[in-house]
């Protein structure tokens, strides 16, 4: 049965406290960083789940230890320490790149073995098999990556077509020059049109004087 305490991520989040928030002035940093902190070190769940392959919690947790040694190590503070969380889920994504090919071929082969065993103890599979990790924390980074998508939704330039006064005051300044703009380029462009329409055509010329 999967409990709160299967899951590495209290231990790795205790692990960037201690050791990458250690000379951190504010107090209340780690804690208002926490969310997307663990954004970055579920991101390697994802990874995993689409190449359907398994992993221990001591594994992952090993793993992200690994990266977490490594910033402490090589790593620069005056480049983490405005933003840890972009920085330890770069370092991730750049360990992934390079050794991922690797890391596929190990798990491939433990997947392949548990597989076997399945195959051999089919009537103790749910007592034999090894919890699941990995689809709990991809699930969880799914949820934090929408909840980030709607926290900075894309800025879309406005439709001229669709520009009120009341949307014209609620844009910035630049956007509302900008704004402007466009409508008064599309009226422009609607007047000579109907200009050039009512002097070609002749039942809306006006008559001769």
């Amino acid at each position: 049965m999967m409990t709160k305490h299967t899951l590495p991520t209290e231990r790795i989040l205790d692990q960037i406290h201690q050791r990458l928030y250690a000379h951190e002035q504010n107090p209340k940093r780690f804690h208002q960083d926490r969310r997307m902190l663990l954004y970055a070190i579920t991101w390697p769940a994802t990874w995993l789940e689409q190449r359907a392959l398994p992993i221990t919690a001591q594994h992952y947790e090993q793993l992200l230890t690994d990266r977490i040694d490594a910033i402490v190590t090589h790593g620069q503070p005056e480049r983490y320490r405005d933003y840890v969380p972009a920085y330890l889920l770069k370092t991730i994504q750049q360990w992934f790149n390079h050794h991922g090919d690797t890391l596929y071929e190990q798990l491939k082969h433990i997947r392949n073995q548990l597989h076997s065993i399945d195959t051999l103890l089919n009537s103790n599979r749910s007592r034999n098999r090894p919890e699941d990790i990995v689809t709990p924390l991809a699930q969880a980074h799914h949820i934090l990556h929408r909840q980030k998508r709607r926290k900075h939704p894309p800025q879309h330039d406005p439709d001229p077509q669709q520009l009120t006064w009341r949307r014209l005051c609620s844009l910035r300044t630049s956007d509302w020059l900008e704004g402007v703009d466009r409508v008064v380029v599309g009226w422009l462009i609607r007047f000579f049109i109907r200009f050039e329409f009512s002097s070609t055509d002749p039942i809306l010329r006006p008559p001769l004087s």
